[in-house]
């Protein structure tokens, strides 16, 4: 009887851990499905699915001002 209560609580505890990973590989998968989703969606110019727009449509321009701050001179480079 006592051996019994023993393999039955081993056997509790080790379908305890084998849910537990079955869960979270399930988490993990669902998670990489998700971001390879939404990040096509992005690709393609449509919303996610979460409903996050994907930025601004193709052809659009966006207009920025700028400063150099230091520029590049190639021959700089230490090749003689």
């Amino acid at each position: 009887m006592i051996v019994g209560l023993i393999v039955f609580a081993v056997a509790v505890i080790v379908g305890g851990f084998v849910l537990a990973a079955l869960i979270g590989l399930a988490l993990i998968a669902w998670f990489v499905i998700y971001v390879r989703l939404w990040w096509l969606a992005r690709k393609a110019g449509h919303a996610s699915p979460a409903g996050v727009t994907a930025g601004a449509a193709r052809g659009d321009f966006v207009d920025a001002e700028y400063r150099v701050i230091e520029t590049r001179d190639h021959d700089d480079d230490g090749a003689q």
